[in-house]
Protein backbone atom coordinates (compact mmCIF):
# COMPACT_ATOMS: atom_id res chain seq x y z
CA UNK A 1 0.00 0.00 0.00
CA UNK A 2 1.35 3.46 -0.89
CA UNK A 3 0.41 6.94 0.09
CA UNK A 4 -2.11 7.48 -2.75
CA UNK A 5 -4.59 4.93 -1.33
CA UNK A 6 -8.11 6.47 -0.88
CA UNK A 7 -7.93 5.77 2.87
CA UNK A 8 -5.11 8.29 3.20
CA UNK A 9 -6.55 10.96 0.92
CA UNK A 10 -7.77 13.00 3.91
CA UNK A 11 -4.21 13.42 5.13
CA UNK A 12 -3.55 15.68 2.15
CA UNK A 13 -6.07 18.11 3.63
CA UNK A 14 -4.17 18.39 6.91
CA UNK A 15 -1.57 21.10 7.31
CA UNK A 16 1.76 19.52 6.39
CA UNK A 17 4.33 19.86 9.17
CA UNK A 18 7.04 22.33 8.50
CA UNK A 19 10.67 21.19 8.45
CA UNK A 20 11.29 23.15 11.65
CA UNK A 21 8.79 20.94 13.52
CA UNK A 22 10.55 17.71 12.54
CA UNK A 23 11.77 15.51 15.34
CA UNK A 24 15.36 14.48 15.46
CA UNK A 25 16.17 11.14 13.89
CA UNK A 26 18.91 9.08 15.55
CA UNK A 27 22.00 8.99 13.38
CA UNK A 28 22.70 5.78 11.58
CA UNK A 29 25.89 3.86 12.01
CA UNK A 30 28.86 5.75 10.62
CA UNK A 31 30.78 3.96 7.91
CA UNK A 32 34.28 4.80 6.77
CA UNK A 33 34.28 6.34 3.32
CA UNK A 34 36.20 4.51 0.67
CA UNK A 35 39.61 5.86 -0.20
CA UNK A 36 39.70 8.02 -3.31
CA UNK A 37 42.97 8.92 -5.07
CA UNK A 38 43.76 12.59 -4.86
CA UNK A 39 43.69 14.13 -8.35
CA UNK A 40 46.97 15.41 -9.68
CA UNK A 41 46.87 19.09 -10.70
CA UNK A 42 49.03 20.69 -13.34
CA UNK A 43 51.06 23.45 -11.77
CA UNK A 44 51.89 25.22 -14.99
CA UNK A 45 48.60 27.03 -15.56
CA UNK A 46 46.36 25.36 -12.97
CA UNK A 47 44.26 24.06 -15.86
CA UNK A 48 42.56 20.68 -15.36
CA UNK A 49 40.40 18.39 -17.43
CA UNK A 50 36.69 17.86 -16.82
CA UNK A 51 37.43 14.50 -15.24
CA UNK A 52 40.00 16.06 -12.92
CA UNK A 53 37.52 18.77 -11.97
CA UNK A 54 34.85 16.17 -11.23
CA UNK A 55 37.36 14.14 -9.16
CA UNK A 56 38.17 17.29 -7.20
CA UNK A 57 34.47 17.97 -6.51
CA UNK A 58 33.89 14.35 -5.50
CA UNK A 59 36.87 14.45 -3.12
CA UNK A 60 35.68 17.69 -1.55
CA UNK A 61 32.19 16.26 -1.00
CA UNK A 62 33.48 13.03 0.52
CA UNK A 63 35.85 14.90 2.81
CA UNK A 64 33.21 17.44 3.87
CA UNK A 65 30.37 14.91 4.39
CA UNK A 66 31.91 11.45 4.78
CA UNK A 67 29.17 10.03 7.02
CA UNK A 68 25.43 9.67 6.95
CA UNK A 69 23.62 12.99 7.28
CA UNK A 70 19.98 13.76 8.05
CA UNK A 71 18.17 16.34 5.94
CA UNK A 72 14.79 17.87 6.82
CA UNK A 73 12.64 18.99 3.94
CA UNK A 74 9.49 18.63 1.92
CA UNK A 75 9.17 16.06 -0.85
CA UNK A 76 8.34 17.26 -4.35
CA UNK A 77 8.42 15.68 -7.82
CA UNK A 78 8.22 12.20 -6.29
CA UNK A 79 8.55 9.60 -9.04
CA UNK A 80 9.29 5.88 -9.09
CA UNK A 81 10.99 4.78 -12.31
CA UNK A 82 10.47 1.45 -14.06
CA UNK A 83 13.68 0.24 -12.48
CA UNK A 84 12.05 0.59 -9.05
CA UNK A 85 14.28 3.49 -7.92
CA UNK A 86 12.66 6.64 -6.54
CA UNK A 87 13.75 10.09 -7.76
CA UNK A 88 12.55 13.24 -5.97
CA UNK A 89 13.55 16.66 -4.68
CA UNK A 90 13.91 17.80 -1.06
CA UNK A 91 12.94 21.46 -0.62
CA UNK A 92 12.73 24.06 2.06
CA UNK A 93 11.85 27.75 1.83
CA UNK A 94 15.18 28.69 0.22
CA UNK A 95 16.81 25.67 -1.47
CA UNK A 96 16.23 22.39 -3.29
CA UNK A 97 18.28 19.17 -3.32
CA UNK A 98 17.98 16.37 -5.88
CA UNK A 99 17.67 12.99 -4.18
CA UNK A 100 17.50 9.36 -5.20
CA UNK A 101 16.45 6.29 -3.25
CA UNK A 102 17.48 2.90 -4.58
CA UNK A 103 14.93 0.11 -4.92
CA UNK A 104 16.51 -1.96 -2.11
CA UNK A 105 16.13 0.95 0.35
CA UNK A 106 12.68 1.94 -0.91
CA UNK A 107 11.28 -1.50 -0.06
CA UNK A 108 11.73 -0.81 3.67
CA UNK A 109 9.85 2.51 3.66
CA UNK A 110 6.34 2.24 5.13
CA UNK A 111 5.48 5.95 5.13
CA UNK A 112 3.88 5.99 1.69
CA UNK A 113 5.94 8.97 0.53
CA UNK A 114 4.24 11.55 -1.66
CA UNK A 115 4.54 15.18 -2.75
CA UNK A 116 4.14 17.73 0.04
CA UNK A 117 5.12 15.38 2.85
CA UNK A 118 7.55 16.75 5.45
CA UNK A 119 10.25 14.15 6.14
CA UNK A 120 13.70 13.61 7.58
CA UNK A 121 15.84 11.84 4.96
CA UNK A 122 18.96 9.92 6.03
CA UNK A 123 21.72 9.19 3.52
CA UNK A 124 25.01 10.29 1.95
CA UNK A 125 25.91 13.06 -0.47
CA UNK A 126 27.29 11.67 -3.72
CA UNK A 127 28.61 13.25 -6.91
CA UNK A 128 27.77 11.48 -10.17
CA UNK A 129 30.77 12.20 -12.40
CA UNK A 130 29.40 11.03 -15.80
CA UNK A 131 26.81 13.80 -15.60
CA UNK A 132 28.52 16.15 -13.20
CA UNK A 133 25.44 15.97 -10.96
CA UNK A 134 25.22 16.12 -7.17
CA UNK A 135 22.73 13.65 -5.64
CA UNK A 136 21.62 12.90 -2.13
CA UNK A 137 21.42 9.10 -1.89
CA UNK A 138 18.65 8.49 0.65
CA UNK A 139 18.69 5.25 2.62
CA UNK A 140 15.82 5.94 5.06
CA UNK A 141 12.80 8.25 5.33
CA UNK A 142 10.93 9.25 8.48
CA UNK A 143 7.98 11.60 8.89
CA UNK A 144 8.71 14.85 10.61
CA UNK A 145 6.78 16.24 13.61
CA UNK A 146 3.22 14.85 13.90
CA UNK A 147 3.96 12.68 10.92
CA UNK A 148 4.82 9.94 13.42
CA UNK A 149 1.18 9.76 14.43
CA UNK A 150 0.19 9.77 10.77
CA UNK A 151 2.63 6.94 10.17
CA UNK A 152 1.07 4.92 12.96
CA UNK A 153 -2.33 5.77 11.52
CA UNK A 154 -1.29 4.57 8.07
CA UNK A 155 0.27 1.38 9.38
CA UNK A 156 -2.88 0.52 11.35
CA UNK A 157 -4.98 1.29 8.26
CA UNK A 158 -2.82 -1.11 6.27
CA UNK A 159 -3.23 -3.82 8.87
CA UNK A 160 -7.01 -3.49 9.23
CA UNK A 161 -7.49 -3.13 5.49
CA UNK A 162 -5.57 -6.36 4.93
CA UNK A 163 -7.80 -8.09 7.49
CA UNK A 164 -10.93 -6.87 5.70
CA UNK A 165 -12.36 -4.69 8.49
CA UNK A 166 -13.01 -1.86 6.02
CA UNK A 167 -14.93 -4.04 3.52
CA UNK A 168 -18.24 -2.49 2.49
CA UNK A 169 -19.87 -5.93 2.56
CA UNK A 170 -19.43 -6.09 6.36
CA UNK A 171 -21.24 -2.83 7.02
CA UNK A 172 -24.70 -3.33 8.48
CA UNK A 173 -27.79 -1.47 7.34
CA UNK A 174 -29.28 1.02 9.80
CA UNK A 175 -33.06 1.29 9.99
CA UNK A 176 -34.44 4.16 7.91
CA UNK A 177 -36.71 5.22 10.78
CA UNK A 178 -34.90 4.47 14.07
CA UNK A 179 -37.01 4.88 17.21
CA UNK A 180 -34.37 4.06 19.88
CA UNK A 181 -30.66 4.86 19.63
CA UNK A 182 -27.69 4.78 21.96
CA UNK A 183 -25.41 7.83 22.19
CA UNK A 184 -21.78 7.45 23.28
CA UNK A 185 -19.95 10.75 23.86
CA UNK A 186 -18.87 13.15 26.55
CA UNK A 187 -21.70 14.47 28.69
CA UNK A 188 -20.20 17.95 28.46
CA UNK A 189 -19.50 20.01 25.40
CA UNK A 190 -21.34 20.94 22.23
CA UNK A 191 -21.39 17.47 20.63
CA UNK A 192 -23.99 15.93 22.96
CA UNK A 193 -26.16 19.07 22.82
CA UNK A 194 -25.99 19.28 19.01
CA UNK A 195 -26.84 15.59 18.53
CA UNK A 196 -29.73 15.54 21.01
CA UNK A 197 -31.32 18.79 19.78
CA UNK A 198 -30.91 17.81 16.13
CA UNK A 199 -32.34 14.32 16.70
CA UNK A 200 -35.30 15.54 18.75
CA UNK A 201 -36.03 18.30 16.24
CA UNK A 202 -36.04 15.85 13.34
CA UNK A 203 -37.93 13.03 15.09
CA UNK A 204 -39.56 14.03 18.43
CA UNK A 205 -40.68 10.46 19.41
CA UNK A 206 -37.05 9.25 19.31
CA UNK A 207 -35.68 7.65 22.52
CA UNK A 208 -31.99 8.44 23.20
CA UNK A 209 -29.93 6.46 25.73
CA UNK A 210 -26.79 8.43 26.64
CA UNK A 211 -23.67 6.61 27.86
CA UNK A 212 -21.17 9.33 28.93
CA UNK A 213 -17.48 8.58 28.34
CA UNK A 214 -14.21 10.44 28.04
CA UNK A 215 -13.38 11.12 24.40
CA UNK A 216 -9.81 12.33 24.87
CA UNK A 217 -6.76 11.34 26.85
CA UNK A 218 -5.34 8.09 28.25
CA UNK A 219 -7.93 5.39 28.87
CA UNK A 220 -10.64 7.10 26.81
CA UNK A 221 -10.56 4.37 24.14
CA UNK A 222 -11.15 1.72 26.81
CA UNK A 223 -14.15 3.67 28.14
CA UNK A 224 -15.64 3.88 24.64
CA UNK A 225 -15.13 0.13 24.15
CA UNK A 226 -16.80 -0.53 27.51
CA UNK A 227 -19.76 1.66 26.53
CA UNK A 228 -20.23 -0.25 23.25
CA UNK A 229 -20.12 -3.58 25.06
CA UNK A 230 -22.52 -2.27 27.75
CA UNK A 231 -25.15 -1.29 25.19
CA UNK A 232 -24.82 -4.66 23.46
CA UNK A 233 -25.12 -6.57 26.75
CA UNK A 234 -28.02 -4.47 28.06
CA UNK A 235 -30.16 -4.63 24.93
CA UNK A 236 -32.74 -6.90 26.65
CA UNK A 237 -32.98 -4.59 29.63
CA UNK A 238 -32.92 -1.28 27.74
CA UNK A 239 -34.93 -2.48 24.78
CA UNK A 240 -33.94 -2.97 21.18
CA UNK A 241 -31.62 -0.28 19.82
CA UNK A 242 -31.70 0.58 16.13
CA UNK A 243 -28.22 2.15 16.15
CA UNK A 244 -25.39 3.49 18.30
CA UNK A 245 -24.04 7.01 17.64
CA UNK A 246 -20.38 7.52 18.56
CA UNK A 247 -19.63 11.26 18.31
CA UNK A 248 -17.07 13.84 19.35
CA UNK A 249 -16.40 17.48 18.52
CA UNK A 250 -13.44 18.70 16.51
CA UNK A 251 -9.82 18.72 17.60
CA UNK A 252 -6.26 18.07 16.56
CA UNK A 253 -4.91 14.70 15.47
CA UNK A 254 -3.65 14.14 19.01
CA UNK A 255 -7.07 15.00 20.48
CA UNK A 256 -8.81 12.51 18.17
CA UNK A 257 -6.21 9.77 18.67
CA UNK A 258 -8.47 7.68 20.94
CA UNK A 259 -10.65 6.97 17.90
CA UNK A 260 -7.65 5.51 16.04
CA UNK A 261 -7.28 2.71 18.61
CA UNK A 262 -7.07 -0.80 17.14
CA UNK A 263 -9.14 -2.43 19.89
CA UNK A 264 -11.85 0.19 19.46
CA UNK A 265 -11.98 -0.59 15.73
CA UNK A 266 -12.43 -4.29 16.49
CA UNK A 267 -15.11 -3.54 19.11
CA UNK A 268 -17.06 -1.50 16.55
CA UNK A 269 -16.90 -4.34 14.05
CA UNK A 270 -17.90 -6.93 16.72
CA UNK A 271 -20.95 -4.93 17.89
CA UNK A 272 -24.30 -6.56 17.14
CA UNK A 273 -25.90 -3.11 16.98
CA UNK A 274 -24.99 -0.98 13.92
CA UNK A 275 -22.67 1.91 14.83
CA UNK A 276 -22.59 5.34 13.16
CA UNK A 277 -19.78 7.82 13.87
CA UNK A 278 -19.56 11.60 13.71
CA UNK A 279 -16.06 12.49 14.92
CA UNK A 280 -14.39 15.88 14.55
CA UNK A 281 -14.98 18.20 11.65
CA UNK A 282 -15.45 17.39 7.98
CA UNK A 283 -11.69 17.05 7.09
CA UNK A 284 -11.10 14.61 9.99
CA UNK A 285 -11.28 10.89 9.39
CA UNK A 286 -10.40 8.30 12.01
CA UNK A 287 -10.08 4.53 12.05
CA UNK A 288 -13.44 4.40 13.83
CA UNK A 289 -15.04 6.24 10.86
CA UNK A 290 -13.59 3.71 8.43
CA UNK A 291 -14.79 0.68 10.41
CA UNK A 292 -18.23 2.07 11.36
CA UNK A 293 -21.36 1.07 9.46
CA UNK A 294 -22.04 4.75 8.69
CA UNK A 295 -20.05 7.93 9.27
CA UNK A 296 -20.78 11.63 9.04
CA UNK A 297 -18.66 14.77 8.75
CA UNK A 298 -19.68 16.13 12.18
CA UNK A 299 -21.82 15.03 15.15
CA UNK A 300 -24.71 17.08 13.79
CA UNK A 301 -24.15 15.66 10.31
CA UNK A 302 -24.35 12.02 11.45
CA UNK A 303 -27.47 12.81 13.53
CA UNK A 304 -29.12 14.20 10.40
CA UNK A 305 -28.09 11.11 8.41
CA UNK A 306 -29.27 8.53 10.95
CA UNK A 307 -32.39 10.17 12.40
CA UNK A 308 -35.27 10.43 9.95
CA UNK A 309 -37.08 13.73 9.44
CA UNK A 310 -40.63 13.29 10.75
CA UNK A 311 -42.01 15.34 7.85
CA UNK A 312 -40.29 12.98 5.42
CA UNK A 313 -41.64 10.02 7.42
CA UNK A 314 -45.18 11.37 7.11
CA UNK A 315 -44.65 11.90 3.39
CA UNK A 316 -43.26 8.36 3.03
CA UNK A 317 -46.28 6.94 4.91
CA UNK A 318 -48.64 8.85 2.65
CA UNK A 319 -46.73 7.58 -0.36
CA UNK A 320 -46.92 3.99 0.89
CA UNK A 321 -50.64 4.33 1.60
CA UNK A 322 -51.14 5.69 -1.88
CA UNK A 323 -49.23 2.76 -3.34
CA UNK A 324 -51.30 0.31 -1.27
CA UNK A 325 -54.52 1.91 -2.49
CA UNK A 326 -53.20 1.76 -6.03
CA UNK A 327 -52.32 -1.92 -5.58
CA UNK A 328 -55.82 -2.63 -4.21
CA UNK A 329 -57.38 -0.84 -7.18
CA UNK A 330 -55.13 -2.80 -9.54
CA UNK A 331 -56.16 -6.07 -7.86
CA UNK A 332 -59.82 -5.03 -8.07
CA UNK A 333 -59.47 -4.17 -11.77
CA UNK A 334 -57.69 -7.48 -12.37
CA UNK A 335 -60.46 -9.46 -10.64
CA UNK A 336 -63.08 -7.49 -12.56
CA UNK A 337 -61.33 -8.27 -15.84
CA UNK A 338 -61.15 -11.93 -14.84
CA UNK A 339 -64.89 -11.97 -14.09
CA UNK A 340 -65.58 -10.31 -17.43
CA UNK A 341 -63.42 -12.96 -19.05
CA UNK A 342 -65.29 -15.75 -17.26
CA UNK A 343 -68.60 -14.23 -18.36
CA UNK A 344 -67.43 -14.05 -21.97
CA UNK A 345 -66.20 -17.64 -21.88
CA UNK A 346 -69.45 -18.81 -20.29
CA UNK A 347 -71.53 -16.92 -22.85
CA UNK A 348 -69.42 -18.37 -25.67
CA UNK A 349 -69.82 -21.92 -24.31
CA UNK A 350 -73.58 -21.48 -23.98
CA UNK A 351 -73.83 -20.17 -27.52
CA UNK A 352 -71.76 -23.06 -28.81
CA UNK A 353 -73.89 -25.62 -26.96
CA UNK A 354 -77.09 -23.93 -28.14
CA UNK A 355 -75.77 -23.98 -31.71
CA UNK A 356 -75.18 -27.73 -31.40
CA UNK A 357 -78.69 -28.13 -29.98
CA UNK A 358 -80.11 -26.07 -32.84
CA UNK A 359 -78.42 -28.31 -35.37
CA UNK A 360 -79.73 -31.41 -33.61
CA UNK A 361 -83.24 -29.95 -33.43
CA UNK A 362 -83.16 -29.09 -37.13
CA UNK A 363 -81.99 -32.61 -37.91
CA UNK A 364 -84.75 -34.14 -35.80
CA UNK A 365 -87.26 -31.74 -37.38
CA UNK A 366 -86.23 -32.92 -40.83
CA UNK A 367 -86.68 -36.52 -39.74
CA UNK A 368 -90.10 -35.75 -38.23
CA UNK A 369 -91.23 -33.90 -41.35
CA UNK A 370 -90.51 -36.95 -43.46
CA UNK A 371 -92.62 -39.36 -41.36
CA UNK A 372 -95.06 -37.28 -39.23
CA UNK A 373 -97.87 -34.87 -40.05
CA UNK A 374 -97.10 -31.17 -40.06
CA UNK A 375 -99.10 -30.64 -36.88
CA UNK A 376 -96.89 -32.97 -34.83
CA UNK A 377 -93.77 -31.31 -36.21
CA UNK A 378 -95.14 -27.86 -35.29
CA UNK A 379 -95.90 -29.05 -31.78
CA UNK A 380 -92.43 -30.43 -31.32
CA UNK A 381 -90.90 -27.26 -32.69
CA UNK A 382 -92.98 -25.17 -30.35
CA UNK A 383 -91.92 -27.37 -27.43
CA UNK A 384 -88.28 -26.96 -28.40
CA UNK A 385 -88.68 -23.21 -28.60
CA UNK A 386 -90.29 -23.20 -25.17
CA UNK A 387 -87.42 -25.25 -23.76
CA UNK A 388 -84.93 -22.94 -25.40
CA UNK A 389 -86.60 -19.86 -23.94
CA UNK A 390 -86.79 -21.48 -20.51
CA UNK A 391 -83.11 -22.35 -20.69
CA UNK A 392 -82.17 -18.79 -21.67
CA UNK A 393 -84.42 -17.36 -18.96
CA UNK A 394 -82.96 -19.73 -16.39
CA UNK A 395 -79.41 -18.75 -17.33
CA UNK A 396 -80.26 -15.05 -17.17
CA UNK A 397 -82.01 -15.51 -13.85
CA UNK A 398 -79.01 -17.44 -12.56
CA UNK A 399 -76.62 -14.68 -13.66
CA UNK A 400 -78.86 -12.00 -12.10
CA UNK A 401 -78.83 -13.95 -8.83
CA UNK A 402 -75.04 -13.95 -8.72
CA UNK A 403 -74.63 -10.33 -9.86
CA UNK A 404 -75.38 -8.87 -6.35
CA UNK A 405 -72.95 -11.37 -4.89
CA UNK A 406 -70.25 -10.18 -7.25
CA UNK A 407 -71.05 -6.55 -6.44
CA UNK A 408 -70.80 -7.23 -2.70
CA UNK A 409 -67.48 -8.99 -3.21
CA UNK A 410 -66.34 -6.08 -5.29
CA UNK A 411 -67.15 -3.63 -2.47
CA UNK A 412 -65.55 -5.86 0.16
CA UNK A 413 -62.32 -5.97 -1.83
CA UNK A 414 -61.66 -2.32 -1.02
CA UNK A 415 -62.01 -2.99 2.71
CA UNK A 416 -59.70 -5.97 3.01
CA UNK A 417 -56.08 -6.72 2.28
CA UNK A 418 -55.31 -7.53 -1.34
CA UNK A 419 -53.86 -10.96 -0.69
CA UNK A 420 -56.65 -12.24 1.62
CA UNK A 421 -59.45 -10.80 -0.47
CA UNK A 422 -57.90 -12.05 -3.69
CA UNK A 423 -57.86 -15.55 -2.19
CA UNK A 424 -61.49 -15.28 -1.06
CA UNK A 425 -62.59 -13.79 -4.36
CA UNK A 426 -60.82 -16.59 -6.24
CA UNK A 427 -62.65 -19.18 -4.10
CA UNK A 428 -66.01 -17.49 -4.63
CA UNK A 429 -65.40 -17.20 -8.36
CA UNK A 430 -64.59 -20.88 -8.47
CA UNK A 431 -67.79 -21.67 -6.53
CA UNK A 432 -69.86 -19.47 -8.84
CA UNK A 433 -68.25 -20.98 -11.87
CA UNK A 434 -68.86 -24.46 -10.51
CA UNK A 435 -72.52 -23.62 -9.71
CA UNK A 436 -73.03 -22.16 -13.19
CA UNK A 437 -71.38 -25.18 -14.77
CA UNK A 438 -73.60 -27.53 -12.73
CA UNK A 439 -76.71 -25.51 -13.69
CA UNK A 440 -75.78 -25.63 -17.37
CA UNK A 441 -75.03 -29.33 -17.22
CA UNK A 442 -78.37 -30.05 -15.46
CA UNK A 443 -80.31 -28.02 -18.03
CA UNK A 444 -78.49 -29.73 -20.89
CA UNK A 445 -79.08 -33.14 -19.26
CA UNK A 446 -82.85 -32.47 -19.00
CA UNK A 447 -82.91 -31.23 -22.58
CA UNK A 448 -80.99 -34.29 -23.72
CA UNK A 449 -83.54 -36.55 -21.92
CA UNK A 450 -86.38 -34.79 -23.71
CA UNK A 451 -84.61 -35.15 -27.03
CA UNK A 452 -84.08 -38.85 -26.30
CA UNK A 453 -87.84 -39.17 -25.54
CA UNK A 454 -88.70 -37.50 -28.83
CA UNK A 455 -86.22 -39.77 -30.61
CA UNK A 456 -87.86 -42.82 -29.02
CA UNK A 457 -91.33 -41.70 -30.13
CA UNK A 458 -90.02 -41.03 -33.63
CA UNK A 459 -88.50 -44.47 -33.73
CA UNK A 460 -91.82 -46.01 -32.61
CA UNK A 461 -93.68 -44.22 -35.42
CA UNK A 462 -91.28 -45.45 -38.10
CA UNK A 463 -92.97 -47.41 -40.97
CA UNK A 464 -91.00 -50.54 -40.13
CA UNK A 465 -92.45 -50.57 -36.65
CA UNK A 466 -95.98 -50.12 -38.14
CA UNK A 467 -95.43 -53.15 -40.40
CA UNK A 468 -94.30 -55.18 -37.40
CA UNK A 469 -97.76 -54.55 -35.82
CA UNK A 470 -99.50 -56.34 -38.73
CA UNK A 471 -99.99 -53.59 -41.25
CA UNK A 472 -98.78 -53.70 -44.86
CA UNK A 473 -97.79 -51.15 -47.50
CA UNK A 474 -98.60 -51.56 -51.23
CA UNK A 475 -96.69 -49.84 -54.01
CA UNK A 476 -96.74 -49.94 -57.77
CA UNK A 477 -93.89 -51.32 -59.80
CA UNK A 478 -92.38 -47.83 -60.06
CA UNK A 479 -92.32 -47.52 -56.25
CA UNK A 480 -95.21 -45.04 -55.83
CA UNK A 481 -97.43 -45.68 -52.83
CA UNK A 482 -101.01 -46.94 -53.46
CA UNK A 483 -103.25 -44.67 -51.46
CA UNK A 484 -106.65 -45.44 -53.05
CA UNK A 485 -108.31 -48.35 -54.84
CA UNK A 486 -109.67 -45.98 -57.41
CA UNK A 487 -106.25 -45.36 -58.83
CA UNK A 488 -105.58 -49.08 -59.66
CA UNK A 489 -106.38 -50.63 -63.02
CA UNK A 490 -106.94 -54.37 -63.62
CA UNK A 491 -103.83 -56.11 -64.81
CA UNK A 492 -101.53 -53.71 -62.99
CA UNK A 493 -98.64 -55.30 -61.09
CA UNK A 494 -98.44 -54.41 -57.37
CA UNK A 495 -95.93 -55.11 -54.62
CA UNK A 496 -97.25 -55.52 -51.08
CA UNK A 497 -94.63 -55.04 -48.28
CA UNK A 498 -95.14 -56.78 -44.95
CA UNK A 499 -92.94 -57.03 -41.86
CA UNK A 500 -90.89 -60.00 -43.03
CA UNK A 501 -90.81 -59.43 -46.83
CA UNK A 502 -92.79 -58.40 -49.96
CA UNK A 503 -95.60 -60.02 -52.05
CA UNK A 504 -95.93 -59.39 -55.80
CA UNK A 505 -99.45 -59.57 -57.28
CA UNK A 506 -101.45 -58.69 -60.42
CA UNK A 507 -104.76 -56.83 -60.07
CA UNK A 508 -107.67 -58.82 -61.51
CA UNK A 509 -110.48 -56.74 -60.12
CA UNK A 510 -110.95 -53.78 -57.82
CA UNK A 511 -113.74 -52.56 -55.58
CA UNK A 512 -114.09 -48.93 -54.66
CA UNK A 513 -115.91 -48.19 -51.40
CA UNK A 514 -118.75 -45.66 -51.63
Amino acid sequence: MNGDHPLFSHLERRDAPTPAAATAVPPASISTPKSTPTPTLRKADLTMTVSEACDLVETIIEVAAPDIIHVKGEISNWKIARSGHAYFTLRDEQSALDAVMWKRDLAGVATGAQDGMAVVASGRMRFYKPRGQLNFQVMALALAGKGELELRYRQLCQKLLAEGLFDAGLKRRISRIPTRIGLITSNVGDAVYDVVTTARRRFPPLDIILVPVRVQGPGSADEIIGAIELLNRSEKMLGRLDAILLVRGGGSLEDLWAFNDEQLARAIRASRIPIATGIGHEPDQTIADLVADMCGPTPTGIAERVVADIAEVHLAIETVCGRIAEKIQQRFDLQHRKLDGYEMVLDRDIRQRLAVCYRQIELRGQQISSIEPARLMAQRRFAVQVLKQKMIDAMRHRMEQFRPVLQRRQAALLESTPKLHASRMSSEVQSIRKALSIGIINHLRRYRDRCDNVQQRLDESHPDRVLERGFSMTTRSDGTLVRSAGGITPGERLITRVADGAIASVVQDRTVAK
